[in-house]
C-alpha cells in the first residue's frame, strides 16, 4: 500500500504545483515540463524506496534540456553542458571525500548526477539556489526526524525529493 501512497503524493503536490504556477503556452516548454515532472517524480519515489536515483531518470532531464535548449537558445547549450560536467565532478569528489572520511554516504552519486541534469534545466545562476532550498529542506526533515519518539534515518535521508521538488518549482518560474 506503501507504493501507491508515495507515488500519489508526489504526483498531487507536483500537480498541484504545475496548475498553481505554470503560465507556459509554448508547445515545447509544455513538452520539456511535463517530461521533466514526471522525472522528478520517478526519482523521488525511487529515491524514497530504495535510495537510488536511476540513470534512465537523469538522462530523461539531461535530453528534454538539451532539446528544449537547443530549440530555444543554443548558444547556452555549451556553457550549461560545461556547467553540468563541472556541477557532477566537484559533488562526485565532496561526497567522495565524506564517505572516505566518515565511512558512510553523504551525497551519493545519484544526487551529483541530478544536480549535474538538472543544471542543465535550471542554469548555474540558478544553481546556488537550489542548493541553499535543497540542504534547507533536507536540514529541515533531518531535524524533524530527531524528535525523542523517532529515531533517526537508518539507511540515511533519501535526498532526491529535496533536490527535485525546489529544481521543479525553478523551471516553472523561469
Amino acid at each position: 500500500m506503501f507504493a501507491q501512497k508515495d507515488v500519489l503524493a508526489f504526483s498531487v503536490l507536483y500537480g498541484l504545483t504545475t496548475a498553481t504556477l505554470y503560465q507556459g503556452h509554448d508547445t515545447k516548454q509544455t513538452f520539456f515540463v511535463v517530461v521533466v515532472c514526471f522525472s522528478l517524480i520517478w526519482c523521488s519515489v525511487s529515491d524514497v524506496r530504495n535510495y537510488i536515483i536511476p540513470n534512465a531518470c537523469v538522462v530523461a532531464i539531461s535530453m528534454s534540456s538539451i532539446f528544449y535548449l537547443l530549440s530555444n537558445s543554443p548558444a547556452e547549450l555549451p556553457i550549461r553542458i560545461g556547467t553540468a560536467i563541472t556541477i557532477f565532478w566537484c559533488l562526485w569528489l565532496i561526497g567522495e571525500i565524506y564517505f572516505r572520511r566518515f565511512k558512510k554516504d553523504g551525497l551519493g552519486i545519484g544526487d551529483a548526477k541530478l544536480f549535474a541534469a538538472l543544471s542543465l534545466a535550471i542554469g548555474a545562476e540558478n544553481l546556488p539556489m537550489l542548493l541553499f532550498l535543497s540542504s534547507s529542506g533536507g536540514i529541515f526533515a533531518v531535524l524533524l526526524n530527531r524528535t525523542p519518539s523517532k529515531g533517526e534515518f537508518s539507511n540515511g535521508l533519501p535526498f532526491a525529493p529535496f533536490i527535485a521538488y525546489p529544481a521543479f518549482v525553478m523551471i516553472l518560474l523561469n
